[in-house]
């Protein structure tokens, strides 16, 4: 009964465009939140603070992990290599959920909060240490997956920080310095932005990290100075965070 019903709500044909849309919306978000999210706020003494949050955050559960997976191993961890396992338990019980932590402050309208921002700088330095474990565990599951992938992961991510760190804001500044306070944006501008958040979901999801990401870093990399920052907020804020004025109410009351 709930498959018929699943299925005349949700045609299989329906389901390729719904999930197209729905990693659109995602990937848009994930660069609204790079683009509110100052980098400069994790030299600071809040930067300090979250990078110590997320050191003990991380430690505990990967420890407890850890030993989870002591207590499992005669049952779900038959067939598989014990470091790998290990590794694996530890990490799946430490790991942050970014976009769902990003997603509670952005609605809580706590993301450009000291607190906010202390969690999201948290959260990134979380899930970088998550990445690099997950790299050892694919090392040391040598006999499914070659080492060489995870090495591969981890220089075209590293390529590709550096690559728009390097390039990218010239271009942007170049752009935003073209925007005068009280003006009208040129659409010309949000326009090639956007699908520049497209083409770097692309080339993330292209090596095999996921889409997410490349966005995140774009919108992390452009200059949050001038009306173009801003103007870019309001007209994507809009688009993927349509319900928040409604939790916001909500939280008031």
């Amino acid at each position: 009964m709930q498959l018929c019903f699943l299925n005349a709500v949700f045609p299989s044909k329906s389901l390729t465009v719904f999930d197209t849309l729905a990693n659109i919306g995602l990937l848009f978000f994930m660069f609204l939140i790079g683009l509110e999210l100052d980098p400069k706020s994790l030299l600071s003494k809040t930067g300090q603070k979250a990078l110590a949050i997320a050191l003990v955050g991380i430690t505990f559960p990967f420890v407890l992990g850890i030993g989870t997976s002591f207590a499992l191993r005669a049952t779900i961890s038959q067939g598989f290599d014990k470091a790998p396992f290990f590794v694996f338990m530890g990490v799946i019980l430490s790991i942050t959920t970014f976009p769902v932590l990003a997603r509670i402050l952005a609605e809580l309208r706590l993301l450009t909060t000291e607190v906010g921002r202390m969690a999201m700088s948290a959260v990134a330095v979380n899930d970088v240490a998550a990445w690099i474990l997950l790299a050892l565990a694919i090392a040391l599951s040598g006999s499914e997956s070659s080492p060489l992938v995870s090495v591969w992961f981890l220089l075209s991510g590293c390529g590709f920080v550096i690559c728009c760190t390097l390039v990218l804001p010239s271009i942007l500044r170049w752009m935003s310095r073209r925007c005068s306070e009280g003006e009208a944006i040129n659409e010309s501008y949000v326009c090639a932005t956007l699908a520049t958040v497209l083409a770097a979901g692309f080339v993330t999801d292209t090596i095999g990290i996921h889409a997410l990401f490349g966005a995140f870093v774009f919108g992390v990399v452009l200059p949050k100075e001038g009306p173009f920052a801003a103007t870019l907020v309001e007209k994507v804020e809009d688009l993927v965070s349509g319900g928040g004025s409604g939790v916001e109410g909500e939280t008031k009351r």
